[in-house]
């Protein structure tokens, strides 16, 4: 059984490898992204303000991950998004919650602000100059398997949470499966299997996503003032 913070992250990880090419060639990761995004007139992110796509992970007891486009806003490097995504149990709220401006598909190397929030706590910057984000070969990043997908894409109707989705059915030598639609808001992602026990299941779309991050009130590894006072008695 996969943790569920391993899932999270190789998830997150997959979003932008599992294109599969149309020969039995061995490309690199990079060359497959590249197939994909071709698959959909504006790529494999779709950075519209409002919307959002929720997804259930399992097995039992699932979690559930949202990701949501909340803002967009102009910035001396060109247009740029405001993404929050959040992970946790659809009853008792998020576990973790992250909000970022980013230059295009966040899953990219342009990410020009990082906020956090652990369940019910406060917002915190996290400081981008200290993330590892080199520009590292795409397949020096990806969990193993993934660099070489073998050759399976078709078209096919996915049953989800969310309702019936005509998708394109894409396979990997890994043994990951993807279900893309361009129907389907944010990443266009229908469902996902993954052989290390992991499924994901579109379980609910919108367009009214709203910031709930808001602004951070101190930095992570720097406590925020009032329990910097309370760390220190209270003491100027």
């Amino acid at each position: 059984m996969i943790g569920w913070a391993s899932a999270f992250a190789v998830a997150a990880l997959s979003f932008g490898a599992g294109a599969v090419a149309p020969t039995g060639d061995a490309e690199s990761a990079a060359q497959l992204v590249a197939r994909m995004r071709a698959m959909f007139p504006g790529g494999v992110f779709q950075g519209t303000p409002g919307d959002w796509a929720m997804y259930r992970m399992g097995p039992a007891p699932y979690r559930y991950w949202r990701v949501a486009v909340t803002g967009m806003e102009q910035t001396p490097q060109g247009k740029a998004y405001w993404i929050e995504t959040s992970f946790g149990s659809q009853a008792g709220g998020a576990l973790l919650s992250v909000k970022m401006l980013t230059r295009g598909d966040p899953r990219g190397q342009k990410v020009l602000k990082l906020y956090c929030r652990v369940g019910a706590g406060q917002t915190l910057q996290v400081d981008t100059a200290k993330l590892r984000m080199s520009a590292q070969a795409p397949e020096e990043a990806l969990p193993p398997g993934l660099a070489s997908p073998s050759s399976s894409q078709r078209k096919e109707a996915k049953a989800t949470l969310a309702g019936v989705y005509s998708s394109i059915r894409l396979e990997t030598s890994a043994g990951m499966t993807f279900w893309l639609s361009p129907d389907v808001p944010v990443f266009h992602l229908v469902a996902l299997h993954m052989p290390v026990g992991l499924d994901m299941e579109l379980a609910g779309v919108g367009h009214d996503a709203k910031d709930t991050l808001g602004e951070p009130v101190g930095k992570l590894n720097n406590p925020p003032p009032a329990q910097a006072a309370h760390a220190d008695g209270g003491k100027p």
